[in-house]
């Protein structure tokens, strides 16, 4: 087509192409080496995980735990339901019965050398 008045004239093909990147340089330079250097190796002792659980655990000075039940999320939940599944017949006071039962309390692993709580045992 012919040029129009005032536009400017067509160009002709693309640009000229531009300088791609320059070649990658060719691995790393080798490791300078550093006198007097030591290497110190570090060696790690095995680590015991004591799982504690519904039993006594030997521990790693010879005592056994001693087992101490006490009132957990298990046993508050379980009050909790029973209660309300037996409020309309007044017989609420049947929720306490989780607290008497220790198979819905949490344990807790207690050295008898010292009396420390050395775990617990959650039930939720």
């Amino acid at each position: 087509p012919p040029p129009q008045q005032g536009y400017p004239p067509p160009q002709q093909g693309y640009p000229p192409p531009q300088q791609g990147y320059p070649p990658p340089q060719q691995g790393y330079p080798p490791p300078q080496q550093q006198q007097g250097a030591t290497t110190v190796v570090v060696q790690q002792q095995p680590v015991t995980v004591q799982v504690f659980g519904q039993t006594p655990v030997t521990l790693p000075d010879g005592n056994v735990t001693t087992l101490q039940y006490q009132n957990g999320m298990l046993t508050w939940l379980l009050v909790g339901l029973i209660c309300l599944f037996t409020w309309g017949f007044g017989l609420c006071c049947l929720g306490l019965i989780p607290l008497c039962i220790d198979g819905a309390k949490d344990i807790h692993h207690i050295n008898p050398a010292t009396g420390q709580v050395v775990g617990v045992y959650k039930r939720i």
